[in-house]
C-alpha cells in the first residue's frame, strides 16, 4: 500500500522518468550495469502478444521527481538532469541484455497563459538527447 501512494504522489508531481522495460529484464543487473539506484524496480507477469503464455517482464525506472535537487516545477529543468545522469551511461545502457525497450515519461501542469502554449518546452538538445538514449518519448499534462 505504501509503494501505491507513493506512485500515485509521483505521477501528480512535475518530473521526469527513464525507464527500462522487457521480458527477461534483470532490474538488479540493471542497476548494477549502471550505478543508479531506481525509483521502482519489478519484475512481473505478463503475456506476449498472440500467445496465451505469461513471462517475466523487468521493469527498471528513475524518477526525477523523488530525486531533484532543484525547482520542483520546472520540467525542462528536471530532463535536463535526467539527461546529465544517462547520457553518459548510453554504452551501458546499450549494452544491456535483452535489449529493453526504453522511455522518457515528462509529467507537469499546463504552462503559459494561451491554449495553443500549454505544453512544456522540449528544445532540440533535449530531442538529442532522448534520441541518443533510444527512448520513446511520452509527455503528461494535467490541469
Amino acid at each position: 500500500m505504501k509503494e501505491e501512494g507513493r506512485i500515485r504522489k509521483s505521477a501528480q508531481s512535475t518530473g521526469v522518468s527513464f525507464a527500462l522495460v522487457g521480458f527477461g529484464l534483470q532490474p538488479d543487473e540493471v542497476t548494477r550495469a549502471l550505478g543508479i539506484e531506481p525509483t521502482t524496480a519489478e519484475i512481473s507477469q505478463v503475456k506476449r502478444c498472440g500467445t496465451s503464455l505469461k513471462h517475466d517482464c523487468g521493469l527498471w525506472c528513475y524518477d526525477t521527481a523523488k530525486n531533484f535537487p532543484g525547482a520542483e516545477e520546472d520540467v525542462g529543468a528536471h530532463l535536463e538532469y535526467l539527461l546529465s545522469l544517462f547520457r553518459p551511461l548510453r554504452g551501458r545502457i546499450e549494452g544491456i541484455r535483452p535489449r529493453p525497450n526504453a522511455f522518457v515519461h515528462l509529467r507537469c501542469k499546463p504552462v503559459g497563459l494561451a491554449p495553443l502554449l500549454l505544453v512544456p518546452q522540449i528544445d532540440a538538445r533535449h530531442v538529442a538527447g532522448i534520441a541518443e538514449l533510444g527512448a520513446a518519448l511520452k509527455v503528461q499534462i494535467w490541469v
